[in-house]
């Protein structure tokens, strides 16, 4: 007997799959920790200097986030210096040193890069940020995005 049966569809083994019927599955997601961001945020800044939040995720409750985001550059010149020019951080701790981001012309890169999951204990004082690591080429433009979900 499987442990989904013995669990029975009203109580499924978290992230499992179960066949209601022959020949019929279906995904057990809902109770699952990650299918929801808990806190998140997003924004760009133009041009930042060295240690500028580009995004912020202000004062999270107390608790164990698991931190990923995305990060991106645009903007009508960018340079070298811009390439791995971000890193996240919780409060004054570096949690990820350059984020890495590949330019891949003189106006950015498209779409955007994903970094972490991260895992940091918060103490409900604290915030996480994605910071420009040095100064951005005057014509940049950063964007950023975190997602923290509590797993503990």
């Amino acid at each position: 007997m499987s442990t989904v049966n013995v669990q029975s569809s009203a109580h499924p083994a978290v992230g499992a799959y179960i066949q209601p019927a022959v020949g019929k599955a279906m995904s057990v997601v809902e109770p699952y920790r990650d299918a929801t961001a808990t806190v998140q945020a997003s924004a760009t800044a133009a041009a930042p200097t060295a240690g500028t939040a580009v995004a912020t995720l202000t004062t999270p409750a107390a608790g164990t986030y698991e931190i990923s985001g995305t990060v991106a550059i645009s903007g009508t010149t960018v340079v070298a210096a811009d390439s791995h020019n971000f890193n996240l951080k919780a409060g004054s701790t570096t949690l990820l040193t350059n984020i890495p981001i590949g330019l891949i012309s003189t106006t950015g890169a498209p779409g955007s890069f994903p970094f972490g999951p991260v895992i940091v204990v918060l103490d409900g004082a604290t915030s996480v940020t994605v910071n420009a690591v040095g100064n951005a080429t005057g014509s940049s433009v950063y964007a950023a995005q975190l997602i923290g979900r509590v797993v503990g």
